[in-house]
């Protein structure tokens, strides 16, 4: 019996040694530049590697462009929720928001129809992760979007020239969030252990509606039916994937034709680890001052080097540089409120803390 028990005891070790958890900070923040490597798929180029325990997933002889992966913060009124977009250059803009339980989608560009860009804003938003992720986990969830914009130079068969119209745009978005992998990731010059892979499905249902045409009246310019595939690899000691694998496909609302199929790989072989730290203590090198604060806000950090100001949607408000030793910054044009600040130190230290401003 004490062996049967002492062998329980070793495997939940061995378990608990292996468990890689991926959280909030292994993610993008608002403002946040990855420099990559983007490798166009050509064959059979685009494999992501099977699922399952203990996978070996080597990428080390692959080739690529420099590519930035770049998290600009957002303050639109058309993607109100959003608190950064990325830009995936044809396949249009992705727009997310972020908390500490789930990382999502608040909608998409989309230039799909009658080569038409539309502006997709997610009334539902779609979570893409849910934290913590560990290895097994799954989930589904449903996104919604319905937005009308004015658009120029809509095609018609029926009409000689382009016309402007009142367009609505609808979607639905079923989507399975999987953690399906776990293993070691080969890059170009680089190895990581302790990876987890996490594939997202999606199906895409697209319906557009241009309005008040000339002599037609309403007429359905397209419904599409799209999926996207994607495979994110994560490490719980770095920010940002290591790789991301996408594969779209879509009919564009013409199901007799051939689908239009884009396939890109992104390699991430420089990533940086997660170093983050909260000033818990105050001393004499490391004050921050007053909180609450009103005009100003004093940083008397030693090492530190710029800081940034977020509101609690994640958008940047405020940043500066700051020279060894004290260093202040204006917050008498901020509206009042309860702010994040991260502050960035020569090492490479990131140090966040919250302030508040009256």
């Amino acid at each position: 019996m004490k062996n049967i028990y002492l062998t329980s005891l070793l495997s939940l070790f061995i378990a608990g040694a292996q468990a890689q958890t991926i959280t909030r900070n292994n993610l993008p923040d608002p403002g946040d530049v990855y420099e990559g490597l983007t490798v166009f798929s050509e064959g059979d180029t685009w494999d992501p590697g099977a699922a399952g325990d203990n996978q070996v997933w080597d990428f080390s002889g692959f080739a690529g462009d420099p590519i930035p992966f770049e998290y600009v913060p957002v303050n639109s009124s058309v993607y109100s929720s959003a608190q950064m977009k990325l830009s995936l250059g044809i396949m249009g803009e992705v727009y997310f928001a972020a908390s500490e339980s789930d990382y999502r989608m608040t909608g998409m560009s989309s230039s799909f129809i009658e080569d038409i860009e539309f502006n997709v804003p997610y009334q539902n938003e779609l979570v893409m992760f849910r934290f913590p992720m560990m290895y097994g986990s799954s989930f589904k969830d449903t996104a919604r979007a319905e937005y009308t914009e004015f658009k120029e130079d809509v095609k018609h068969p029926d009409l000689p020239f382009p016309v402007s119209a009142s367009v609505t745009t609808k979607r639905t978005t079923f989507s399975e969030t999987t953690v399906d992998g776990r293993g070691v990731l080969k890059l170009p010059g680089v190895e990581y252990q302790d990876v987890l892979r996490v594939k997202i499905s999606s199906a895409i249902k697209d319906t557009a509606i241009a309005r008040n045409l000339p002599i037609v009246g309403d007429y359905t310019l397209g419904t599409p039916v799209s999926s996207l595939e994607e495979y994110y690899f994560f490490s719980e000691d770095y920010k940002h994937q290591l790789a991301y694998f996408i594969r779209f496909n879509t009919d564009r609302g013409k199901p007799n034709n051939e689908p239009l199929i884009f396939e890109y790989i992104f390699l991430f072989p420089g990533a940086t680890p997660v170093v983050t730290s909260t000033l818990s203590v105050e001393t004499a090198e490391n004050r921050i001052y007053p909180n609450p604060a009103q005009d100003l806000i004093n940083f008397n950090m030693k090492d530190a080097v710029s800081i940034e100001l977020y509101d609690m949607k994640g958008q940047q408000i405020v940043q500066g540089l700051l020279s060894e030793g004290m260093r202040s910054l204006d917050v008498s044009a901020v509206t009042p409120g309860i702010y994040t600040y991260r502050i960035t130190t020569k090492s490479g230290e990131m140090i966040s803390g919250k302030v508040t401003v009256r």
